[in-house]
Order: C-alpha cells, then sequence, then structure tokens
C-alpha cells in the first residue's frame, strides 16, 4: 500500500483537479485521454521497474519486514499487483470527472467481493500462500474489469490521443501532487511518533487500545473521503466564480452534514458493543475516551471540506501551511497534556480533537475572507438541529451508557424531521412507500 501510495505521487488527485476543466473545452475527452497517456505511460514504466527490482529482493525485504526470508514468495505474488493497482488509480479521476460514480461503486464492489469469496477456498488448500493470491486478485480486478468490461475502447482511444500537452497544466499536476503526497507523508509521520511517544509513556497496552480507537476512526472516515474526492472535488474543480464555489460548499456542507451526525450519533451510542465485535471485549477501554475522537473526526470532516477548494485553485502554500500547524500541534499537545495537565492515555484524542478544531478554524476563516463565504439559512439552521442532535446524544448516552441502544434511533429520527425540509421529507417518504411493495414480494 504504502509503494502503490508512493510510487504515483500524488498525480491521481491533480488529474481530478484538471479533468473536470479540460471537459469544458472543445476537444476536452481527447485532452483527457493525452495527459492521461503521458502520466500513465512514464508512472507505469517507473511502477515496473521499481515492481521488478523488489521482486529480485523479495528475500531480503521480506527479512526487513518481518526478520524472516520464508515469506518472499508471498511478496513476490503481492508485489505483480502493483503496475494494475497505479493503473487504476490514474483511472479514476477520468471517472470522477465524466461523473461516472456509478461505474466508480460497481467496480469497487465487485473488487471487493469476487476477490473475497475465492479467499475462503484460497486459504484452505494454499494457506498464508492464499492470502497473498487474494490480494493479487484484489490489486489486479479493478483494472481488468473496467478495460474489459465499462470501457472497452480504452485503449484504443489512449493510443490514440496525440494533443501537445500545456506546460503549465503539467506543473500544476505535479505541484498538486506533491502537496497532497506530503501533507500525506506529515500526517502519517506525526502517528507514528504519537504511537512511539504512547508506547514510551503509557506502555504497549493502552497503545493498542487507543489504536484501535484511531483504526475504527480511519475505517468510517474512508465513507467521508470517499464523498469529499468522488463527488466534491469534481464539481469544485470546474468553477471559476467565487460565488459558484460558496454555492458548492453550501451544499456539500448539508450533505456532507447528513452523513457526519448519523455516524458519529451510533459510533458513540454503541461505543462498546462495536468495539466488542470489531476487536475484542478487551479493548472497550477505548470508549471511556471516545468521545474526544469523535468530535475531533466532526472538525476533521469539515476542515477536509473547506480546503477542498483550495487544491483546484492551487492555493497550496495554504495547505502546506495549514496542514503544518496541524501536524505540529497533533505532535505537540500529547506531551502537554501528559506532563503539564497529568492527563493519561486520553490526551491522544484530546490532542487529536485540538489538532482538527484548528485545521477546521483555519481552513473556515480562509474560506470566509477569500470567497466571501456565508452559511445559507437553511444551513444555520441545519447546523442548530445537527448540533442539539449531537450534543444530546452525547450527553445522554455518556451519563446513561446503557440509554444509548434506544435513544440513538430516536434522536436520528427527530433529527431527520427537523433537518429535511417539507418537500424533501415528502421525497423520502415517498421512496420507502415504494420500495416496501417490492420487499414485501
Amino acid at each position: 500500500m504504502l509503494f502503490v501510495s508512493v510510487i504515483v505521487l500524488g498525480i491521481p488527485l491533480g488529474l481530478t483537479s484538471l479533468f473536470p476543466k479540460l471537459l469544458s473545452e472543445n476537444n476536452g475527452l481527447q485532452l483527457v485521454y493525452s495527459y492521461l497517456k503521458f502520466y500513465l505511460s512514464r508512472i507505469l514504466i517507473l511502477t515496473s521497474a521499481l515492481t521488478v527490482l523488489f521482486l529480485i529482493l523479495s528475500g531480503e525485504l521480506s527479512t526487513l519486514l518481518v526478520e524472516s526470508s520464508d515469506y518472499y514468495f508471498v511478496l513476490f505474488i503481492i508485489l505483480l499487483s502493483a503496475p494494475f493497482a497505479v493503473g487504476y488509480s490514474l483511472v479514476e479521476p477520468l471517472l470522477k470527472a465524466k461523473g461516472e460514480i456509478k461505474k466508480i461503486v460497481k467496480i469497487s464492489v465487485i473488487s471487493n467481493i469476487v476477490p473475497f469469496i475465492i479467499l475462503i477456498p484460497l486459504v484452505i488448500y494454499c494457506g498464508v500462500n492464499g492470502v497473498s493470491y487474494y490480494l493479487l486478485l484484489y490489486g489486479i480486478f479493478p483494472f481488468l474489469l473496467y478495460i474489459l468490461f465499462f470501457n472497452r475502447k480504452f485503449v484504443s482511444d489512449l493510443i490514440s490521443a496525440k494533443d501537445i500537452l500545456d506546460t503549465q497544466k503539467k506543473k500544476s499536476i505535479v505541484k498538486i501532487g506533491i502537496v497532497s503526497l506530503l501533507s500525506s507523508f506529515l500526517f502519517q509521520f506525526s502517528i507514528i511518533y504519537i504511537r512511539k511517544f504512547s508506547i514510551s509513556e503509557f506502555g504497549i497496552e493502552n497503545t493498542g487500545i487507543y489504536q484501535s480507537l484511531l483504526s475504527l476512526s480511519t475505517n468510517y472516515f474512508t465513507l467521508i473521503y470517499v464523498f469529499l474526492a468522488n463527488y466534491s472535488l469534481p464539481k469544485l474543480s470546474s468553477f471559476a466564480e467565487s460565488n459558484d464555489i460558496t454555492d458548492e460548499i453550501n451544499n456539500n456542507f448539508r450533505l456532507l452534514l447528513f452523513i457526519v451526525i448519523p455516524v458519529l450519533t451510533i459510533v458513540f451510542c454503541y461505543r462498546d458493543f462495536i468495539i466488542e465485535i470489531i476487536f475484542s471485549s478487551s479493548f472497550t477501554d477505548a470508549s471511556n475516551y471516545i468521545i474526544f475522537q469523535l468530535i475531533g473526526d466532526f472538525f476533521r470532516a469539515f476542515a477536509a471540506l473547506f480546503g477542498l477548494w483550495l487544491i483546484p485553485k492551487e492555493k497550496l502554500a495554504i495547505i502546506i501551511t495549514i496542514d503544518c500547524i496541524m501536524n505540529f500541534l497533533l505532535l505537540s499537545l500529547p506531551y502537554v497534556f501528559h506532563r503539564y495537565f497529568g492527563f493519561g492515555i486520553e490526551s491522544l484524542p484530546m490532542a487529536y480533537l485540538v489538532s482538527f478544531f484548528a485545521h477546521c478554524s483555519f481552513y473556515f476563516l480562509y474560506t470566509r475572507k477569500n470567497l466571501n463565504f456565508r452559511f445559507t439559512k437553511q444551513n444555520l439552521r441545519s447546523i442548530l438541529f445537527s448540533l442539539s442532535a449531537l450534543s444530546t446524544a452525547f450527553i445522554l448516552s455518556g451519563f446513561l451508557k446503557s440509554w444509548g441502544y434506544y435513544i440513538a434511533p430516536l434522536i436520528l429520527i427527530t433529527w431527520v424531521f427537523f433537518f429535511l425540509e417539507a418537500q424533501e421529507r415528502k421525497s423520502v417518504t415517498a421512496k420507502i412507500i415504494s420500495f416496501l411493495p417490492k420487499f414485501n414480494r
């Protein structure tokens, strides 16, 4: 995963930002294929060369990773999928720019389900090598599905693309890619440092419990990033006027709020059950300080939204500056909370909360100043109802944990009623009613 994410140099994000603009031009689709051909050919050559090198050194890499050369064959098989995984990561921006989200979903679902079904017999008959075969299928499936079933003309269209590319646009793609890669590295470095600090101060067991909480947060946060990357970024990239960007942010804000509030409410109210199911009963201590993590996730989600428009506008210095401030807080605050205020392991999620609150605040203030951004009356109303619902869930379930299982559905039903406009409620009700006869049959 690290190899595939690094080798693309963040280029997919740059392409996601550029492609919607290109499609609005004459011969736009042909231009898109020309840029895709330029980057795909070079990155695939680089990926293939490094894959061959790693295959030759698979025994040494196995020893480096797991202190044993016995697993060189497992590493060998998994590495074969790298060029396919890289290829699809560069194809996805094309699907996003064309608005073909259903194709992305179908490819994702099939690529997850089919290899997983095959995984069981592979493990039974091939042991640990079977897992490597599964990961190989998992890596190659998306790219093969796309060119064989969803766009059979892809290869021929790619070969025929011969437009002269704009040097400035090529530089912009690389710059956006490097910034996204640097931002990712900063955050990953912070997480690694925090893990090391936690082990030295709180022990391996407490660190493992917090890591489980962080991984839970990362897993459901994937839903939010999918929404932003697949839906929001391509649309924001196509706008030139500040008013259009402001309107789109307001629309996306409400949609994101409709995703975040139910997720945070359900995770908090059913925290013990969720942690025990996903991990084990040994990890339920994390529920004592999960509230800090969840509030931090709330700010993290909206920081991502308010910072998203800066990518197509190439406000890259602002992105790096704000990310550096956030990561500095994330690195330093655990030490401050623990050494000067006497907090224990909870100092980590507390630092997470404060860091992403600052992250969100800086992005929001910059957006407000440079776009003259204002929330719509509908969004102000939505914020009021959403914060009221979330606070009620946190307070009641926090003091009366067992009540959380019963109050969560009531709170969410009430929240949905007040959150949605009258016309939206009628539309949702009509869809539910139309679905019921089919379900009964």
